[in-house]
């Protein structure tokens, strides 16, 4: 059945879900009035005419109402609606502005609103220039987004996702339904869309399940999940095509036939070969170079495979840059400078890297676990670098470690975006425009994916600059894509100093020498002042020692667990801290946003940690902060991170999630006062000793290890390296690519 109505008022209308309770008349008998209930994405809809396809129900406490299941937007026809609609669609107007606005333009008001100009708006007592462009502004956005919206949400999605659909869409120009009603499949491009999503819009649409397009975006969608959620560059075709397989529910050589057929069907000039060792579409590459164990092509997503090329052409060019020529500090001299500095002399060892590192050509690298004195020789080389005056940078991914690398060495430290200067569209320094500084050392290297070590070496001229990466090797890989310092020095190309021996310093700290231990497959005793071990067999007394630790503590403490779900996951941890050392009450600004176990509270003080880069905000990946302010009315946050605050609204809140307790790899290259790492079998099979001792050499000052003596025997026993499909290591040795 299907009615038109014309919108009275708004009853109830739900941010999340995006129920509505609209009472209405009917468009053609004014004085029938009724209830409507359903979904729409903008609650702004009083006064405007609705299209309205369903059947009655009955409500047992509210009583008759037209459930509908589709609705079209149309706009108001008589002065009354427009008055109503202007009122409460247009932000900022006010009843009064609306009636005024109606009063002077009459039945002039729709056409000078679509026609764009504000002069005639400037007539209305208390519209001014700057209002009077608003209005026009927010009308003209409402029209265009408002049946979008609308269509998108009767094919199930949330008003949140189709503002952000809208929103991806209005930045490329080009209208939503146009590209979504053709193609439902490219919706996977959008952030937070994924494969099942558009593949049910599809199905809606009638789209078949055997039309090729469905199967490349099977294919996308396999390789965006295993490059960010798995950290993988490409996929041998085998997985690829067994990955599709079971997203799509078709056959693998169903799979192979449709892509052929497309390939067939394609104009000549979408597909280009390059010496038969690539194969391209318009959505991934094929890529036949070099040979490994496994058959067939390597799937690369575009942005990939040149991050991959251009990363390991840019470091085969710093190797071919000679060593530099300055007249660098005597060993002798070195050390004697270094000991009045710093208060300690250099081991050896460490003298011996100075002394390499310093020499090599353009690029070179510094490794070992906690308490070797990578430090150390960070604060010689600087030595030495201002005796020979060179420049030097210091930067490391997150704002922690370069805040952290600053403290340590008293010279400037900065994360790699900084360094890079971001504007819109792009990074300030790059090849182009590459940094005018002598050496480069980035902290941390271990938390360098592919993308960002594009950036960081486009930026890099050879010649000009020198780059030296620290890091730990052994650590958990970045949390994005790639493995970039572990397949630079397997590369053997590389001038790469390893560090073993522990500095005297830390050889009374029982968190440098279990760290040690669990890194060489040996028990830790946690049986040191600063590095302990807490049993907990059942998960709900672990949940009471882990909100007990952090309730009491003397020191900031950071929880660390290794999975995200679970009764010891970050999920569940998150909600018992929050109301453990950051309860409701009175006066404390909070929120709600998401229903059921996705609920989550936001409230000024909590902890939170940006989960992905936001360019526009300048906020990275893995920097945590405090809720400062919470505007409930507007549901807007403000969250003070270290060096800068950032604002985030029902759009982008998704970006942030509580940080009381988060994942080893999340805090991968961060350190903390205080660290509680959860270890127990309720997640044995995330438990690995790589992940172990990522874990327990996050602490500066104290590590409480809490679960079970099996989990942890069980985590350093598992030595299990997850695979990173990667190709960096072999495209720096082959010359010809």
């Amino acid at each position: 059945m299907t009615l038109n109505v014309t919108v009275d008022r708004v009853g109830y209308h739900s941010p999340e879900s995006g129920w509505v309770v609209l009472r209405c008349s009917l468009t053609e008998d004014p004085t029938e009035e009724l209830t409507c209930v359903g979904n729409l994405p903008d609650p702004h809809v009083e006064g405007l005419i609705l299209t309205v396809s369903g059947e009655w129900g009955y409500h047992q406490t509210f009583g008759r109402q037209f459930q509908f299941q589709q609705a079209t937007v149309s706009r108001p026809t008589t002065l009354d609606g427009v008055r109503r609609y202007l009122a409460n669609a247009i932000g900022g107007l006010g009843e009064h502005t609306a009636r005024n606005i109606v009063e002077v333009l009459g039945e002039r008001t729709i056409p000078v609103l679509d026609a764009g100009d504000p002069r005639p708006l400037t007539a209305i007592p208390g519209v001014g220039k700057v209002r009077a462009q608003s209005i026009i502004d927010q009308w003209a956005v409402g029209e265009e987004n408002r049946q979008t919206q609308v269509n998108l949400m009767s094919l199930g999605l949330t008003p949140n996702l189709c503002a952000r659909i809208c929103a991806h869409y209005e930045q490329k120009g080009v209208d939503p339904w146009t590209v979504i009603s053709a193609n439902p499949f490219l919706l996977t491009e959008v952030w937070g869309v994924g494969f099942k999503t558009a593949d049910t819009i599809a199905r809606k649409l009638g789209f078949s399940m055997t039309d090729p397009r469905r199967v490349k975006a099977g294919i996308i969608h396999t390789l965006q999940q295993a490059r960010d959620g798995e950290g993988h560059c490409y996929l041998p075709q085998g997985e690829v095509m067994g990955r599709v397989a079971t997203l799509t529910g078709l056959l693998e050589t169903q799979i192979g036939d449709l892509l052929a057929q497309d390939e067939a069907e394609r104009p000549d000039e979408e597909v280009v070969s390059r010496g038969g060792e690539l194969g391209w579409c318009d959505a991934f590459v094929l890529d036949y170079e070099g040979t490994d164990e496994f058959e067939g092509p390597r799937y690369y997503l575009p942005g990939s495979w040149a991050d991959e090329v251009e990363v390991a052409e840019r470091l085969r060019e710093l190797l071919l840059v000679a060593p530099p020529p300055h007249s660098h500090l005597h060993e002798d001299a070195l050390q004697a400078r270094f000991e009045t500095e710093v208060g300690f002399r250099l081991t050896d060892e460490q003298l011996g890297a100075v002394c390499a590192l310093r020499s090599a050509c353009g690029l070179a690298v510094l490794t070992g676990s906690p308490g070797v004195g990578k430090t150390a020789i960070v604060r010689a080389l600087l030595i030495d670098a201002e005796h020979v005056g060179m420049s030097v940078r210091l930067a490391a991914p997150t704002g922690r470690a370069a805040k952290r690398m600053e403290e340590l060495t008293g010279h400037e430290g900065t994360t790699i975006h900084r360094l890079l200067k971001w504007i819109e569209g792009g990074f300030v320094y790059d090849e182009r425009n590459p940094l005018n500084v002598d050496l480069v050392v980035v902290d941390e290297a271990s938390m360098l994916d592919i993308r960002l070590m594009r950036a960081l070496v486009s930026a890099i001229q050879p010649g000009l600059t020198r780059l030296v990466l620290v890091g730990d090797a052994d650590q958990l890989p970045s949390v994005g894509p790639g493995n970039v310092l572990r397949d630079v020095i397997a590369s053997g190309l590389v001038t790469t100093c390893k560090l073993t021996q522990i500095m005297r310093q830390a050889e009374g700290s029982g968190i440098i020498v279990d760290s040690h231990r669990i890194n060489r497959g040996e028990m830790p005793s946690l049986d040191w002042k600063d590095c302990t071990f807490v049993e907990a067999d059942e998960t709900a007394w672990a949940q009471e020692v882990i909100k007990s630790l952090v309730m009491n503590a003397k020191l900031e403490t950071q929880v660390l667990t290794p999975q995200r779900t679970g009764d010891l996951g970050t999920r569940e941890l998150n909600k018992l801290l929050q109301e453990a050392v950051n309860p409701a009450r009175v006066g404390k600004g909070e929120f709600a946003t998401g229903a059921g176990d996705r609920q989550r509270v936001f409230r000024a003080g909590d902890r939170v940690m940006q989960t992905k880069n936001d360019y526009n905000k300048m906020v990275f990946n893995g920097e945590v902060g405090y809720i400062s302010v919470v505007d409930v009315k507007l549901k807007e946050i403000v969250v003070q991170f270290p060096d800068m605050t950032a604002r985030y609204g029902t759009g982008d809140l998704w970006e942030i999630e509580h940080a009381f307790a988060c994942t080893i790899h999340k805090a991968q290259g961060s350190q903390m006062e205080q660290v509680v790492v959860v270890a127990h079998n309720s997640m044995a099979y995330m438990l690995s000793r790589c992940l172990l001792y990522t874990g327990v050499s996050r602490a500066e000052k104290s590590v409480i290890v809490v679960g079970q003596k099996k989990a942890v025997e069980h985590s350093v026993r598992n030595n299990k390296i997850v695979r990173r499909y990667t190709r960096l290591k072999e495209r720096m040795q082959d010359d010809e690519h």
